[in-house]
């Protein structure tokens, strides 16, 4: 890489049991050099400037600008000292004003809420010591707040994308769409 190159950075966005992350670890896979930075791992939903639900559902822009990502932009820049090319673990696609300068391309993972809901359940309640009350607690938790807000996602963060992707293709599939994407954008 030259001087004055710098290293792309692609996010992958969608909501909870889409199959963002899965998506994003073979993506790693498939391209030699690729680095990780995940918005998971900076518990930004536990933050005191993290806005309600209810604000979230009602102006979603706003909402996700409400967020503080500094964190999360230092991570990226710190990635691409390092790596080849960054993508991005992150739910926001171009919608947060602070990130989104730093995303050369932008994917939404767009899979049924239903498929979402089963994915988030096998893996979130599979533990042994799973109870049948705490699987009917987020299945109550899921109705009147986790799917209000996917429903957002779904509808304003998949327009702030250069691409949504059909979240039930095939894995192999969805990787060569956002390599195939890499490539037309001669970013990889």
């Amino acid at each position: 890489m030259g001087a004055t190159e710098v290293t792309p950075v692609l996010s992958i966005s969608g909501i909870s049991g889409g199959g963002k992350s899965t998506l994003v670890q073979a993506v790693r896979n498939h391209l030699p050099g690729a680095g990780v930075v995940r918005f998971d791992d900076f518990s930004f939903d536990q933050r005191p400037e993290a806005p309600a639900a209810a604000v979230t559902v009602a102006d979603p822009i706003r909402a996700f600008n409400q967020y503080d990502l500094t964190d999360l932009a230092a991570a990226i820049q710190a990635a691409q000292q390092n790596h080849a090319i960054v993508i991005v673990d992150y739910p926001f696609g171009r919608v947060n004003r602070q990130i989104a300068p730093l995303i050369d391309l932008a994917f939404y993972v767009q899979t049924p809420l239903d498929v979402a809901f089963a994915r988030a359940l096998r893996r979130d309640y599979a533990a042994a010591d799973t109870t049948k009350a705490d699987i009917l607690a987020w299945a109550k938790a899921y109705l009147t707040q986790a799917r209000p807000l996917f429903v957002v996602h779904d509808t304003v963060v998949s327009q702030h994308v250069d691409q949504v992707i059909d979240g039930m293709r095939p894995l192999a599939e969805k990787v060569k769409t956002i390599v195939d994407a890499l490539r037309a954008q001669q970013l990889i």
